[in-house]
C-alpha cells in the first residue's frame, strides 16, 4: 500500500500534464532567419511583406510563411495586377527565388514591368521626393471634392522599415 502511494506521488511530480512541447534538437525555439522576414509580434510566426504596407497591416503585419493568400481579381484586373507585381518586387529585393507561370504574359515581360526599389534615402530626402511628386500630381489632378478636402493626409513617417520603399 505504501508503495502505491509513493509511486502515485512520484508519477504526479513527474508528469503534471500530457502536453509536451516539441523542441528541435538544436535547443531553443528560435525561428529560422530568412531574408526579408520578421517574427510576428502576436504569435512569433515569420512574416513576409506583401509589398503593400496597408495590405500588410490588414493581414496583421504581413503574410505568414507557409500560408496561401487568395485575392479575388477586380473587374478590370488593375489592382490584382499591382498587388502581384509588388509582391514579386518585394521578393526580388529580398533575394528570394521566383517562379512565375502565366498564361497571359511571358515571364520576362512581367519581370521587366516590376516596380524598382527606391535608393537608400534619408527620411528628409524621401519626404522631399514624395512632396515633389505630390505637387506634380496636384497640378495635374482634378479638383478634390469638398467632402475630402479636410481628410488627414498619410504621413511619410508611417512607412515601416520592414517594407521596402518601391518606386512605381
Amino acid at each position: 500500500m505504501a508503495d502505491l502511494a509513493t509511486e502515485g506521488l512520484a508519477r504526479r511530480e513527474r508528469a503534471t500534464t500530457s502536453f509536451q512541447r516539441k523542441v528541435p534538437d538544436g535547443g531553443g525555439g528560435r525561428l529560422a532567419v530568412l531574408p526579408g522576414t520578421r517574427p510576428s509580434v502576436r504569435h512569433g510566426q515569420l512574416l513576409l511583406s506583401s509589398g503593400v504596407p496597408s495590405l500588410d497591416s490588414v493581414l496583421g503585419g504581413g503574410l505568414a510563411i507557409g500560408t496561401i493568400l487568395l485575392i479575388e481579381e477586380d473587374v478590370y484586373g488593375v489592382y490584382s495586377n499591382l498587388l502581384f507585381k509588388n509582391f514579386l518586387a518585394e521578393g526580388v529585393v529580398c533575394g528570394h527565388n521566383l517562379f512565375i507561370a502565366s498564361d497571359k504574359e511571358e515571364p520576362g515581360i512581367i519581370l521587366k514591368e516590376l516596380p524598382c526599389p527606391l535608393p537608400n534615402l534619408s527620411d528628409k530626402e524621401m519626404e522631399e521626393v514624395i512632396t515633389m511628386k505630390s505637387t506634380q500630381d496636384s497640378q495635374e489632378s482634378m479638383r478634390i471634392a469638398w467632402r475630402y478636402q479636410n481628410k488627414p493626409k498619410q504621413e511619410v513617417n508611417n512607412i515601416s522599415q520592414f517594407f521596402h520603399k518601391i518606386l512605381h
